[in-house]
């Protein structure tokens, strides 16, 4: 993923007759920690402009991001943050529909205390379509006192889907008492079938413990439906490692001396409860 962001609210009407230029935050940054890092940061230092809601410009501006630092084989998109009703609404609506035909896809968050209200309407109808798909409305300003998490959820839900967070990951993890540690491979061998119409992480998981197994695989492609136990022994620590670092899990023993590379099977690991809860 990559994200530029841009300011606006700071419209005033300049020397010339034209509209002020939005502020640009932040050019379009790749996904290093350094590059999030120093956005965040930019981010964290933007204020109030007190100007009129130059929404228009703000569109200009991130056209602009998008075909100067966009990737081309990446669909490109906008989220547009507002509480107020843009100035000059028929440039606005020109320039939203000039990007929607461009194919740049149209995200909207409203701060909006009533959902029949003018400007939340105005949003949705800015957005692509199907609109509620597209949207996210925050009712009012007393909402975000508390950082306004369920919203960014919401927002980050609808908006990017396969957004991974490894923070929600390991308490969700922790929650369900089993983790998928390695996809398509496992660590050990493969024990005995199970189920061979099973597809569901937590039906295979209690047939596993019902068989006393420490973890389990569960088949992909022509083996989907494949729930086999998994009898490896590892330790509390081995994972807590999983846990803490998922993209990189460790295989503590294997016959390859690593994880079994398999396009037929995913591994998971149940929480060894018992010997974790002294950690």
């Amino acid at each position: 993923m990559r994200i530029g962001v841009g300011l606006f609210g700071n419209g005033v009407i300049e020397d010339d007759g034209t509209i002020s230029k939005a502020v640009l935050v932040s050019e379009i940054v790749g996904g290093g920690d350094g590059d999030f890092a120093t956005l965040k940061e930019a981010v964290a230092g933007m204020a109030h402009q007190k100007g009129f809601t130059n929404m228009a410009q703000g569109f200009v501006l991130a056209e602009k991001l998008l075909q100067q630092r966009g990737r081309k084989d990446a669909q490109s998109a906008v989220l547009t943050i507002s509480d107020g009703k843009p100035s000059f609404l028929f440039e606005t609506t020109e320039k939203a529909q000039e990007i929607e035909e461009k194919g740049i896809m149209k995200y909207m968050v409203a701060i909006s205390e009533f959902p029949g209200s003018d400007e939340w309407r105005l949003m949705r109808e800015m957005a692509s379509q199907p609109a509620p798909t597209n949207t996210v409305r925050v009712p009012g300003f007393d909402a975000l006192q508390d950082g306004g998490g369920p919203f960014v959820r919401e927002a980050i839900a609808k908006f990017c889907p396969l957004a991974f967070s490894p923070s929600q990951a390991e308490d969700q993890n922790h929650a369900q008492g089993w983790m998928l540690v390695y996809k398509k491979g496992y660590c050990g061998g493969l024990g005995r079938a199970l189920s061979r119409d099973t597809t569901d992480p937590e039906a295979c998981r209690q047939l596993a413990v019902a068989a006393e197994a420490t973890g389990f695989s569960m088949g992909r492609r022509y083996r989907k439906g494949k729930c086999c136990v998994e009898t490896l022994q590892f330790t509390c620590e081995n994972y807590k490692q999983w846990q803490k670092n998922p993209a990189a899990p460790e295989c503590p023993t294997s016959w390859s001396g690593g994880f079994h590379n398999s396009r037929y099977y995913d591994w998971y690991a149940i929480e060894p409860t018992a010997e974790c809860d002294g950690v």
